[in-house]
């Protein structure tokens, strides 16, 4: 269940059993396989939230049996942590549970990593889940950018610390040397969670908005005789998707899975163009350099990505989309950076010389070197 991980990483059982301290508690998921390059070299334990056993420790059993709540993941945190003597909590994207452990634990540093950009419900616009009762947050929040730190309210938590640094999975593909892509492509399609089978009324909106973003793809394609790759999400049904979109295509195209590490962003990088709808690559992308296209045909503002205005559409016609792409296409590289440089920043404020995953790490580490001077007072 749980993997060990380099020479500082340990498992979560044989932590609790040993009762050795550990100064990161590092919740992992399957947006969060960033996190392990944050803490590489430290005290960490690797704990799955979707697995939640009981350990026969004295001193675990005193602290899970110790917290007044009915939330079970709650209660695991809060006792390992204990138990371990953690002084930093790392997970991604700001669960709920995050805010009542950092209720419970003030001397730990509870930090959440955004994994993608949230897009702010309208008022009076019930579409996705319903917020909570607003409540305060010490959580420490690391987002893609000012839009985040302006509209992030998610779970009715209004976050008081939140640091816009970038995407830390898109930093650390930043700082690897790949190799210049071989292949090229005319467009990219960003595949963001699509439901074949909608139940509830947001996928069920999204998906009528990928229906015609297909129709117009496949007739740009058609017209131009174009080379494009699908990009993946991650998802259950993938097979189910990669024969939804051959279906609608009627050229040869081509696929990255979702499985392929960076596969996403080398596919983009390796287009002239990518498309989508509120897909957080195609923010990424933005940051790297890339053009990109997001189209919304729905009347929901939630379909609309908070980026320059020559990077998304409301409800084209097809012709406006051609030309939108042709122009993309063929304008200068040093013009386009210039023309979209202040929406990008305010969605993924990146610095190149301190990227995400440099500044995070730091925080980190002075994080724990406060906490271990704080506990020898």
């Amino acid at each position: 269940m749980f993997k060990k991980y380099g020479q500082a990483g340990t498992t979560l059982f044989s932590r609790l059993r040993r009762n050795q301290n550990s100064d990161v508690l590092v919740i992992v998921s399957r947006n969060g396989l960033g996190l392990l390059t944050l803490v590489e070299g430290l005290r960490f334990l690797l704990f799955n939230p979707v697995s939640c056993p009981i350990f026969l420790t004295p001193k675990f059993i005193y602290h899970f049996l110790q917290i007044k709540t009915d939330d079970r993941l709650v209660r695991y945190i809060y006792a390992t942590a204990k138990t371990c003597r953690t002084k930093v909590i790392l997970s991604t994207d700001a669960i709920s549970q995050l805010n009542a452990v950092k209720n419970m634990l003030p001397e730990v540093e509870v930090v959440a990593i955004m994994h993608g950009l949230y897009i702010a419900q309208p008022e009076n616009e019930q579409i996705r889940e319903a917020w909570t009762k607003a409540r305060e947050s010490d959580v420490i929040l690391f987002s893609l950018g000012n839009y985040d730190l302006i509209n992030y309210r998610r779970w009715g938590n209004i976050h008081s610390r939140i640091i816009p640094v970038g995407s830390l999975n898109d930093s650390i593909y930043r700082s690897f040397q790949f190799k210049s892509p071989v292949d090229i492509f005319d467009l990219c399609i960003v595949e963001a969670a699509i439901e074949i089978n909608p139940e509830k009324k947001f996928n069920q909106i999204r998906l009528a908005n990928w229906l015609k973003i297909v129709e117009f793809v496949n007739e740009l394609v058609s017209r131009n005789k174009l080379r494009i790759i699908v990009a993946l999400s991650k998802s259950n049904n993938q097979e189910l998707i990669r024969q939804w979109f051959q279906q609608r295509l009627d050229s040869n195209i081509s696929f990255v899975e979702s499985n392929d590490e960076f596969g996403t962003y080398r596919a983009i990088d390796s287009s002239k163009v990518s498309i989508g709808d509120v897909s957080t690559s195609l923010i990424e992308a933005l940051g790297r350099g890339n053009r990109i296209i997001s189209l919304n045909f729905t009347d929901t503002a939630l379909l609309d990505l908070p980026v320059h205005a020559i990077n998304r559409m409301n409800k084209p016609t097809y012709m406006q989309f051609e030309e939108r792409y042709q122009n993309l296409v063929s304008m200068d590289q040093s013009a386009y950076l210039e023309l979209t440089a202040q929406e990008t920043y305010s969605s993924i404020s990146y610095d190149l010389h301190k990227p995400a995953h440099v500044a995070i790490r730091s925080f980190l580490e002075s994080a724990i070197q406060q906490r271990m001077r704080g506990q020898r007072k």
